[in-house]
């Protein structure tokens, strides 16, 4: 530390030890050195390693002609400015490295602070300045949870809490009170009052489900199992539009903690040098030969035959993932190689700005499960399911985005006439549509035939009535996975209806697509009169009170129809007519009679 010595002239002067470093080259006088920092109380360490301060040699002195290499110096200032008596006393200054009084870690998760302001007009830059003197922290209710997300609007910024959902007022002057009256807050205030939405309802641990259009916001509550919208009018339970029981046992199944996933395949062919490789920094790098394409992450660890490497993945193909990876030998054919990653569940949100929806994927990272689903806000309800599994996605001038693997894909994307349900580069996936026929609710029926009106390409997947009674389970029945009761419900249910093409046969026994000879039959939907009709052949079993159903010629099946009081019917696209082309369809039908039985 520096020293205080007291003079005559009642003048004091400051200490200060500074290190001289001499000329090191004996041959060159003009090569004097210089004086280096040191500061008061602080040890020195010269370049060289040694610990300590420096060791005087023998023969060391303060002459210009002396030899030597360090030398410990002190130079005298004055303390009073000009010398004179009662002048001002200099000193250090500000002293930035003084630590608080109070200076332990507080952890709040529930509270926002604020820094000062950046002005890039006059170049006035605080946003590193959080001055302990100013009230610039404000907290929300610590039994709502931590603060999950923030949203500016306006002059409003929306707090969402894991169980609370607040608002602020930012940049005003004056708020109202619970009284109805306004209150003055002090000038440049600058986050006002926090007041919660109605509602208990929050964000829970997922504000990746957060989404944003116009003046509504979408979010979902994994914890209370509904997924919610902030309007003007407050907030709406959307998933109460028909999809409550859904909702309720998905979101309940939700992880909020980081698990390992493994992703496991056998070497087949795989190799560590590809015959046009990409060029990597990394001169190390292997070729994955992967069918269908692995979901493979950088910072995924490689484990191969139980031994750990980190990789980076470099590139990836339809049907191969070139990685860099510090793995020192070479993958074999048979052997085990692993890719394990840490993943969280989530629940991804986002507004389709193409087709006005609100999506949200709800994705299961260790059963490799997911749902992606839509709210239409013009029909106030979930119309469809898809069948992709987004990364992130996100809406950019009027067109919607969705990431795979790192890369980014358009959707909705007219280039090519035949690229409907075409995603990721997958084959193209089924439509289906799922109807419920309940007519005359009160009487059984028999359900004979279903029709539709659209494009080619319809099969009637399913056509299942509701539950008709108990059956017993076979004493003979053995199956060590499944524990099944004594007695199980039973439906009516038909065989597949085959779509116009898939249907098509001839007289020699020739199926779709190979060349048909005429005349031509159909075993499935016929064209009549520019609808699509079939006739309905029960797979069911006949049971004991049932009428006996006559034989059919053609594969055994009955052809007396599905008994029933309602009926739940499953339209979907075919495997073969026009693979991702469009697919129209405006009406589904079926004719029933009443049940004799």
């Amino acid at each position: 530390m520096a020293t205080r010595l007291n003079v005559k002239y009642y003048n004091s002067f400051w200490l200060k030890k500074t290190i001289y470093v001499g000329h090191l080259d004996e041959t060159d006088p003009n090569n004097r050195g210089g004086l280096g920092s040191a500061f008061p109380g602080l040890p020195w360490t010269p370049d060289q390693g040694s610990a300590g301060f420096p060791v005087f040699p023998s023969g060391a002195g303060d002459s210009e002609n002396s030899v030597y290499d360090e030398v410990e110096n002190w130079f005298i200032e004055e303390s009073r400015y000009q010398g004179g008596y009662n002048n001002v006393s200099t000193d250090y200054g500000a002293k930035a490295y003084l630590k608080e009084d109070n200076n332990a870690q507080e952890y709040r998760p529930n509270a926002l602070i604020y820094s000062g302001v950046y002005n890039s007009r006059t170049g006035l830059n605080d946003t590193n300045v959080f001055s302990v003197g100013e009230a610039i922290t404000k907290s929300a209710d610590p039994h709502k949870g931590s603060i999950q997300k923030l949203y500016a609007e306006d002059t409003n910024l929306i707090i969402f809490q894991e169980d609370k959902v607040n608002r602020a007022l930012i940049d005003k002057d004056q708020i109202y009170t619970s009284e109805g009256g306004t209150q003055t807050l002090p000038q440049g205030t600058v986050i006002g009052q926090i007041i919660p939405y109605r509602g208990e309802f929050g964000i829970s641990k997922s504000p990746e489900s957060f989404a944003v259009y116009g003046f509504r916001k979408y979010f979902a509550d994994k914890d209370r199992g509904s997924i919610l919208r902030l309007s003007h009018d407050g907030m709406t339970e959307i998933s109460e539009y028909g999809m409550s029981n859904f909702f309720r046992d998905q979101l309940k199944n939700i992880s909020e903690l980081q698990q390992p996933i493994d992703i496991k395949k056998t070497s087949n062919g795989d190799k560590s040098s590809p015959s046009n490789p990409p060029v990597f920094p990394d001169p190390k790098y292997i070729e994955l030969q992967t069918s269908p394409n692995l979901d493979i992450e950088t910072g995924s660890m490689l484990i191969v035959n139980g031994l750990e490497y980190s990789i980076y993945v470099t590139a990836t193909e339809a049907n191969n993932v070139y990685l860099t990876t510090h793995f020192p030998g070479e993958i074999n054919d048979g052997d085990e190689v692993i890719f394990r990653s840490f993943k969280k569940d989530k629940i991804q949100g986002a507004w389709d700005i193409y087709d006005r929806n609100y999506i949200v994927s709800i994705q299961q990272e260790s059963q490799e499960d997911y749902h992606t689903l839509s709210f239409d806000e013009g029909v106030l309800g979930w119309p469809t399911f898809y069948s992709y599994r987004p990364g992130e996605m996100f809406s950019l001038k009027n067109t919607f985005f969705t990431t795979k693997s790192g890369e980014i894909y358009q959707h909705y994307f007219e280039g090519s006439s035949n690229n409907r349900n075409v995603f990721y580069g997958a084959p193209p996936a089924k439509s289906s549509i799922t109807f419920v026929f309940n007519p005359q609710p009160n009487v059984n029926k028999n359900f004979l035939t279903l029709g539709y009106e659209g494009s080619n390409g319809w099969q009637g997947e399913s056509f299942i009535s509701d539950i008709r009674g108990l059956q017993e389970v076979p004493s003979n029945y053995v199956n060590p996975n499944i524990n099944l009761p004594s007695y199980v419900n039973y439906n009516d249910s038909s065989v597949i209806v085959n779509s116009y093409y898939e249907g098509a046969y001839d007289s020699a026994g020739n199926e779709y697509p190979a060349a048909l000879t005429e005349p031509i039959y159909r075993a499935g939907f016929k064209l009549k009169e520019g609808k699509y009709v079939a006739n309905l052949k029960s797979n069911s079993q006949v049971r004991a009170g049932e009428v006996v159903f006559g034989p059919d010629s053609y594969g055994g099946y009955p052809t007396s129809g599905i008994k029933g009081f309602i009926a739940t019917v499953k339209l979907s696209t075919d495997s073969s007519t026009d693979p991702g082309g469009q697919k129209q369809i405006f009406a589904v039908s079926s004719n029933q009679v009443q049940s004799s039985n």
